[in-house]
């Protein structure tokens, strides 16, 4: 999965501003970091319980809808 210049907001409050970052398919990605960081709402995005702003994310080479029910399927999130 690849993500390209993705921004969340919470009402007024930016939450990630341009993350960009790639996740190889098969393999495992950790989030560390402070609290406050950003590490909840970028799963809350990637499930799509969270609608990103601009941005890109693609997966396996095609543009996720990340409101689509088959996007929810195939995501997995271990907190």
């Amino acid at each position: 999965m690849v993500m390209e210049r993705v921004t969340c907001r919470i009402g007024r409050r930016t939450i990630l501003y341009e993350l960009s970052a790639e996740c190889p398919e098969g393999g495992v990605t950790v989030l560390v970091g402070p609290n406050g960081a950003g590490k909840t709402t970028l799963l809350r995005c990637l499930s799509g319980d969270l609608p990103p702003d601009p941005g890109v994310i693609t997966f396996r080479g095609r543009q996720v809808d990340l409101a689509s029910p088959g996007w929810q399927r195939i995501v997995g999130v271990v907190p």
